[in-house]
């Protein structure tokens, strides 16, 4: 069951960055896919991580560049969650407050809104794990995992998407 519902998660990925030729590398705890889109020869990459702790389901943190060269962070979490209430706790730090989080058409997807993607991406990049907690605001069910994220900087450098650290 668990390797079926990562797959779904991985295809739903790999669906919104529509490519086709998939070779993965680990670098400390992220794992980068490259494709080439088939038609433009544009290379694409995205990377991922899976939690190390958490809830009935494992969720997988995710970063790619989107088509018109935007960074998309998010969660594949397995639930059918719309509107989802995210929190989000670097480290041992305190929580950030709970914020409404875009989701895929299906809802098994949570994606940082624009608003907060700098931010969340500067912290990625100088902690050494986020816990994240996302909730279903009609009847409360929560999905959470623990994600290293050790290795930010370097899986990311090809990037071209990324803003850059403040």
């Amino acid at each position: 069951m668990r390797n079926v519902f990562m797959f779904i998660v991985y295809f739903a990925i790999m669906l919104i960055g529509s490519a086709v030729a998939v070779n993965g590398q680990e670098v400390q705890c992220w794992t980068q896919d490259t494709s080439t889109d088939v038609m433009t020869d544009v290379v694409k990459r995205m990377v991922y991580v899976r939690a190390s702790d958490y809830s009935d389901k494992e969720p997988m943190l995710f970063m790619k560049c989107d088509s018109d060269n935007s960074l998309v962070i998010g969660v594949g979490h397995g639930s059918r969650i719309k509107k989802p209430n995210v929190e989000v706790r670097f480290n041992d730090k305190s929580a950030w407050s709970k914020v409404q989080w875009w989701s895929s058409p299906s809802g098994s997807l949570a994606i940082v809104p624009d608003a907060y993607i700098e931010r969340f991406f500067n912290e990625l990049l100088s902690n050494q794990t986020v816990t994240i907690r996302i909730t279903d605001p009609l009847d409360g069910e929560t999905v959470w995992g623990k994600f290293c994220i050790s290795g930010t900087g370097m899986i990311i450098s090809n990037f071209t998407c990324c803003p850059r650290k403040k």
